[in-house]
């Protein structure tokens, strides 16, 4: 797989893969796997570089690329099709911090692993 580098003006940067593929937004990054756009879910997670901390509420931690990741997994309601599950993760990063976010709906019980979030956030990078 080739990795390629994205840049955003506010200081975050990106290392992303080939199957994956960035869509700039006003804070930071929508990244989608090649190929989920047509499904129903489409597998995507935004990263963004906010300014201050989060408030509290994120009792689990995890560690990608080097960095702490706070996090907690929200469950809504998501009617016939069953729960949908929601990481909301954040690092550090100086005056501010990486902010994580994915949705997807379980397959059988559980939660969805979130791996395209934990592998976005270990090539995660703040200059602010």
């Amino acid at each position: 797989m080739t990795a390629t580098v994205v840049r955003h003006s506010n200081g975050l940067s990106l290392l992303i893969n080939d199957k994956q593929q960035a869509a700039e937004t006003a804070a930071g990054f929508r990244i989608t796997m090649r190929g989920s756009q047509e499904r129903r879910n489409p597998e995507e997670v935004d990263v963004e570089l906010r300014p201050g901390q989060p408030a509290e509420g994120f009792p689990k931690s995890r560690k990608a690329g080097g960095r702490t990741y706070h996090y907690r997994i929200d469950v809504e309601s998501a009617g016939s099709s069953g729960d949908l599950h929601v990481l909301k993760a954040w690092a550090d990063a100086g005056a501010g911090h990486v902010w994580i976010e994915q949705a997807g709906a379980a397959e059988g019980p559980g939660a969805p692993d979130f791996g395209l979030a934990w592998e976005v956030a270990g090539g995660a990078r703040a200059q602010n």
